[in-house]
This record gives C-alpha cells, structure tokens and sequence, in this order.
C-alpha cells in the first residue's frame, strides 16, 4: 500500500511493504533510550504503526533504536506534524482491519469438517471467524471513528409530554 500526498482526510504517509515488518526482541545492550524528536524515524514509527496490528510497546520493545513508547506518545503531543502522521497511520490501520473481516468473512476453509467419511458442518469455525471480525471492527470504529464508528440517527422525532395524570387516566 502506498500512499502520498495531502488526503481528504489529512496528510498521508507512505507505507513500507507488511512483509518487511518484523519484530525481534533486543538485548539490554542494544536497547537505548532516545528522547529527541527525528522526523525521520517519526516517519518509519507512522509507516511502521500503519501495517500492523502489534502495540507501542510491542514495537518499541522491539527495534532497538526506536525510544519507548512513552517517548513516542510525548512525541504526538509535542509535535504537530508527528501527530498527523500518527492519525494517518491509525487511519490506514483501521482500512487495513476492515479489509482483513471482508477476508475472513470469504474465507469458508473452516466451514466444514471432515469427521471419517463424512463432511458435517464446523460448529467451531464460523464462530472463531465471527469472534475475530467483531474485534476488527471494533478496532478500526476506535481508531477511524468518523469512517467505522457508531453513527447517531438524530432524525427521529420528539415526542409529546404526558402528565401523570393523563397517564393514569389512560391506565383506567
């Protein structure tokens, strides 16, 4: 996914190939804390943040030269253009996430078991696929809101004021 350019929905980033993700657990050694804002790491954190679904602290823990996590959320709060980069990279995310429940909602590999002879329907699977979309898209209303949260129906009407009185009146 490659993304460039000012959006409707703000900057966007360009984001690294997933297969090029990977975490691996540093030693006490390699590990350093870094403080100061570099935009160009700001930038691998935000690509990095937009195609995958491992935490802050997952990530951080696992590429050495990144600072903690902490770090990083003082960084957002300090820094405008990280913040942006940051919220691209949820949005991103949260596409990511929808597009991973249209294929898993496809994908009917575990709809039926073979039991011996017999194929019988999975009484596990659909559900264990369920389970997994619902969590996605949970994820992707928390991180987009505006695109996959719940939307307010403020079209209903208002109804009219009864009085106890009336209302008794209407019991009897």
């Amino acid at each position: 996914m490659s993304q460039d350019g000012d959006g409707e929905d703000g900057p966007r980033l360009v984001v690294l190939n997933p297969s090029m993700v990977t975490i691996r657990e540093p030693t006490k050694k390699q590990r350093r804390a870094r403080t100061e804002y570099d935009p160009a790491l700001a930038q691998e954190i935000a690509e990095v943040m937009a195609v995958t679904v491992s935490g802050m602290q997952t990530l951080c823990a696992s590429r050495p030269h990144w600072p903690t996590a902490i770090t990083v959320v003082r960084w957002e709060g300090r820094h405008e253009e990280f913040r942006e980069l940051m919220g691209a990279a949820r949005r991103a995310r949260a596409d990511m996430l929808i597009a991973e429940v249209v294929e898993i909602a496809d994908d009917a590999a575990n709809d039926l078991i073979q039991i011996g002879e017999n194929t019988v329907p999975n009484p596990v699977g659909p559900a264990r696929s369920k389970i997994r979309c619902d969590v996605r898209m949970k994820a992707a209303a928390m991180l987009h809101p505006q695109k996959y949260g719940a939307k307010l129906d403020v079209s209903g009407s208002v109804g009219h004021y009864v009085s106890q009185e009336d209302a008794i009146r209407q019991l009897r």
